[in-house]
């Protein structure tokens, strides 16, 4: 349980911090601005992956999770590289659009995990 607290911790100090970040950062289009809106949907994803291998970890059926876990770390990585050496360049526009996806993501990440249960378990 203190475990579970720890991680719920650094990940409130570390979002925080990119909060102050933000608030420190002026130009809009920043590269900065950009990865911590990349950074937001990694947590998310990477958050949503802790909690269905918590529960289905032993079923044979996760590693199709786990292969398409590891392709989507794959994408982000080339996506975050892009983002790096500015040969992708989000606006306003692509910065709200990880910022909802990252809620997306997050707020109903039960609902999630009970798809994928349900999957694995048929």
């Amino acid at each position: 349980m203190k475990d579970k607290q720890l991680d719920k911790w650094a990940v409130f100090v570390f979002l925080l911090i990119v909060l102050i970040i933000r608030l420190l950062l002026k130009d809009e289009q920043s590269k900065g601005i950009q990865i911590i809106g990349l950074l937001g949907v990694i947590i998310a994803l990477a958050d949503l992956y802790g909690n269905l291998y918590k529960v289905n970890h032993e079923k044979d059926k996760f590693r199709i999770i786990s292969g398409l876990a590891v392709v989507i770390v794959f994408l982000f990585m080339i996506i975050l590289a892009g983002m790096f050496w500015n040969f992708i360049v989000l606006g306003s526009k692509g910065n709200d659009i990880l910022t909802i996806l990252a809620l997306l993501i997050s707020l109903p990440s039960d609902l999630y995990c009970s798809w994928v249960t349900k999957y694995i378990d048929n």
